[in-house]
């Protein structure tokens, strides 16, 4: 582990497991589970200037990003497991013309699995 996420170890729990990911749909008897997963760190893009460093500009627009997808989820609840992920590498390619902050896909990736089962089967 390295920048942001080393000073917060001895406080947070490891990465969820696909298994223990499934325990919590399971115990969530039917009802909608949502994961929202944040990377405070310096990331890569499929774009030439892959890296996308953390400045002191970007704290603040990172941790609002996480309180929209936090209020989009309650808001737009959908059936079954779905994984949001904020600022982690991904291979989207900008266009020549956008900057960093024009990402096409906005350092936001949503996965959505109608059920236990559709989930399983991307471990399988």
């Amino acid at each position: 582990p390295t920048g942001l996420h080393r000073l917060c170890l001895d406080s947070c729990p490891r990465e969820l497991t696909p298994h223990a990911q499934l325990e919590i749909c399971n115990c969530a008897g039917g009802l909608p589970v949502v994961f929202v997963r944040f990377n405070p760190d310096t990331f890569c893009t499929g774009s030439k200037s892959a890296r996308v460093k953390v400045s002191a500009e970007s704290i603040p627009k990172r941790h609002a990003a996480v309180v929209a997808a936090v209020g989009h989820a309650v808001a737009n609840v959908a059936q079954g497991l779905t994984f949001v992920k904020l600022y982690f590498d991904c291979s989207c390619i900008a266009s020549s013309s956008s900057s960093s902050s024009d990402h096409p896909c906005g350092f936001s990736h949503t996965t959505t699995y109608k059920d236990h089962e559709a989930f399983l089967m991307d471990f399988q």
